[in-house]
């Protein structure tokens, strides 16, 4: 699975890019440098390219951390809105 996320950092919105290289489910959250959740979602997904829009235009400037989960693997990157 490739992950890609831009533009980072970010004024706000973002898109969070995944392709699968097989079907499978994803659950995607992001939280804040407390561990708040901010946004969340929760999917059955075909094998392709799959895209997320993210708007954290609400949000405070700072880091936040997304994390993608499927069945076999789990990821945190960080995300810089400014």
């Amino acid at each position: 699975n490739v992950i890609n996320v831009y533009p980072d950092p970010t004024s706000g919105e973002a898109t969070i890019e995944i392709d699968l290289k097989k079907a499978d489910k994803i659950t995607i959250e992001i939280t804040n440098m407390v561990g708040e959740t901010l946004f969340q979602t929760s999917e059955n997904f075909a094998t392709c390219n799959h895209k997320f829009n993210v708007n954290g235009s609400g949000w405070s400037k700072g880091i936040y951390f997304y994390t993608i989960k499927t069945k076999e693997y789990s990821i945190t990157k960080k995300l810089i809105i400014n």
